[in-house]
């Protein structure tokens, strides 16, 4: 990693709330290598800030621009695609609110 990759003025914040540092490192990893796009991760680059029991994630504005050109293209080519990733979409935020409201009451504050 080089720090000067993270030079850049279009950080943007993914999230925040009382997550301690190892859910914040798994969502990291999420966001990297697991979620993807066609070839793209959802995001290449992240970084979390943790103090006083709660955290925050970044990416840059400037790639979540990027996966926004990448799926108005699939659906330029396959508009039949929306529907199945809409659906992808739904069922992952279900899975993800789940986990959030499981998890609530197991949260260092």
């Amino acid at each position: 990693m080089n720090s000067k990759n993270f030079k850049r003025d279009d950080w943007a914040k993914l999230y925040e709330g009382r997550w301690g540092i190892l859910t914040s490192s798994k969502w990291g990893e999420q966001f990297t290598k697991e979620i993807k796009f066609g070839h793209l991760p959802f995001m290449p680059q992240t970084f979390i800030i943790v103090e006083r029991g709660r955290s925050s994630g970044w990416g840059t504005q400037s790639h979540k621009d990027i996966l926004g050109e990448y799926l108005s293209g699939v659906a330029e080519r396959d508009p039949g695609s929306l529907k199945k990733l809409a659906n992808n979409l739904k069922k992952q935020t279900r899975s993800f609110l789940r986990f959030l409201e499981n998890n609530k009451h197991s949260l260092p504050s």
